[in-house]
C-alpha cells in the first residue's frame, strides 16, 4: 500500500503549521489525523487536490468535507481511513471562549521551522504550542479527561521564562462570548454567567497544574 508522503504534501501548502506533532512524524498509522492551522482553506485544498491526483489518485479515494464550522480531507485505502488532514483557518470552534483573530496573526508571525525526514517542517513556537494546549484543555476539561494531558505536557516545560511569557500572554487572546459560550445545562442566561465559566476554567487550571507540579517535587 503506498502512503501519503506527508513531508512533500506538507512542502505543496504555501502556508501552515502543523500543531500537536505527534512523536512519530511524518510516520503514522491508518486511521491517524494531522492538524493544519492553514491562512487560506481554499488554497490549501487545493494543493492537497494537486498532490493527491499526483500521487495517490491510482491507488486511493480523497474525500473532502469542507463546511463553515470545519473542514476534514481524508484519505480512503481500500474503503477504510488511511488519514485525516484538518484544516483549521480560524478557532470559532471553541465555545466557552473566543481566541481573538490577532492569535492567528501571532501564531504565523512567530511560527518556526523545525527539522524532520527530508526536510523541515513547521510548527507553532514553545509560547504558542502551551497556549493551543491550554485552549484545548480550557475548552473540554469538564467533558474529556484524556485532556489533562495538556496540564502534564504545560507543567513538564522546565523554562521559567518560558512560563512566565505563557501565563503573562496567554488572556490577551481569549474573551468570553456570551452567544456561544455553553455548559451542560444550555447556554448561559447572561455575560455574567458566560464570564463565571471562564473563570472557573481558568481557577480549575491552575489549582490542577499545582497540584500536579506540587506531586513531582
Amino acid at each position: 500500500m503506498r502512503k501519503v508522503d506527508v513531508m512533500e504534501l506538507l512542502g505543496s501548502i504555501d502556508d501552515y503549521i502543523l500543531i500537536k506533532k505527534d512523536e512519530a512524524f511524518p510516520e503514522y498509522v491508518p486511521g491517524s489525523d494531522l492538524d493544519l492551522v492553514v491562512f487560506h482553506r481554499e488554497g490549501a485544498i487545493q494543493a492537497i487536490h494537486e498532490y493527491f491526483a499526483s500521487h495517490l489518485a491510482d491507488v486511493s479515494e480523497m474525500r473532502v468535507s469542507d463546511t463553515d464550522e470545519d473542514c476534514h480531507i481524508d484519505f480512503i485505502v481500500d474503503g477504510k481511513l488511511d488519514l485525516r488532514i484538518d484544516l483549521i483557518d480560524n478557532f470559532d470552534f471553541f465555545q466557552k471562549f473566543n481566541v481573538k483573530p490577532s492569535f492567528m496573526v501571532k501564531l504565523f508571525k512567530d511560527r518556526k521551522s523545525i527539522p524532520s525526514s527530508n526536510g523541515n517542517v513547521f510548527v507553532p513556537n514553545d509560547e504558542d504550542e502551551l497556549m493551543l494546549r491550554y485552549f484545548e484543555y480550557l475548552e473540554w476539561f469538564d467533558r474529556r479527561p484524556d485532556k489533562i494531558k495538556h496540564i502534564d505536557y504545560i507543567c513538564a516545560q522546565k523554562d521559567t521564562a518560558l512560563m512566565q511569557r505563557f501565563f503573562e500572554n496567554t488572556h490577551r487572546y481569549i474573551q468570553f462570548k456570551p452567544k456561544t459560550s455553553h455548559t451542560e445545562k444550555g447556554p448561559p442566561r447572561s455575560s455574567r454567567e458566560a464570564l463565571k465559566l471562564i473563570k472557573s476554567g481558568i481557577r480549575y487550571f491552575v489549582l490542577t497544574a499545582l497540584r500536579r507540579i506540587g506531586a513531582k517535587e
